[in-house]
């Protein structure tokens, strides 16, 4: 039996999709595949299942961002949804991080779905303005936070999207440190030199993988 509980149910919109019966498909990725890139037709949006995807724009120079990280229960690719007609084209690429199970909704049965399912319609608008927030966390945490604590933060919100992400020590993909610098908003060589200042603490440590002490980096790093 699950132990989600209503109140959790009725909170998650993932958990209301199963309601739809038409225009989804569920697709399976390996690690490093393209979802789709930017300027692909904007039709359709995905909710993740399992996995982890990056979420990368490219700008007329040719300069390449990482946007954001989305992991299990995460939607994204939602300009679709945006204004009256939404994005035509893709703004961004998105790209598997590791192995992903997702589901692909079209933009006209995912509109049609907020239209006729109430429960579902609430769920979403909770979850994009948690989205709101914790892009207004980003936005207060580059203008006002060195990029020690900056770099911080990612990795703890890394963390809390890793399946063991609630035990203290979180093991994720080992991410570059260019793509840590892209996320942070610093230099490749600040990312490698704090990366190494936290790994002689004992906060981090790699191999294949990245391992994150998350309480105690909470605790070394973002309370002082």
């Amino acid at each position: 039996m699950s132990n989600t509980t209503v109140e959790e149910r009725s909170q998650n919109p993932g958990s209301h999709l199963e309601e739809m019966t038409e225009g989804k498909q569920t697709l399976q990725f390996e690690k490093g595949e393209r979802i789709y890139t930017q300027g692909n037709p904007s039709d359709a949006v995905f909710f993740i299942q399992q996995g982890k995807v990056k979420v990368t724009a490219v700008s007329p120079a040719g300069k390449e961002a990482t946007l954001s990280i989305h992991g299990k229960g995460d939607f994204f690719g939602l300009g679709c949804l945006s204004g009256l007609n939404g994005q035509n084209l893709r703004v961004n690429t998105a790209t598997t991080v590791e192995p992903s199970l997702l589901l692909r909704i079209e933009k006209s049965a995912m509109v049609s779905a907020l239209h006729q399912h109430q429960a579902l319609r609430r769920s979403f608008i909770d979850y994009l303005l948690t989205c709101n927030t914790n892009i207004q966390e980003d936005l207060c945490d580059q203008l006002l936070h060195p990029s020690e604590k900056r770099l911080a933060r990612v990795l703890l919100k890394l963390s809390r999207l890793a399946e063991n992400g609630d035990e203290a020590e979180v093991i994720l993909p080992r991410f570059s440190h260019e793509t840590l610098s892209e996320m942070v908003g610093t230099t490749r060589s600040r990312i490698t030199y704090f990366m190494n200042k936290f790994k002689k603490m004992g906060l981090v440590h790699y191999g294949r993988d990245l391992v994150v002490h998350a309480g105690l980096l909470a605790e070394e790093v973002l309370s002082k």
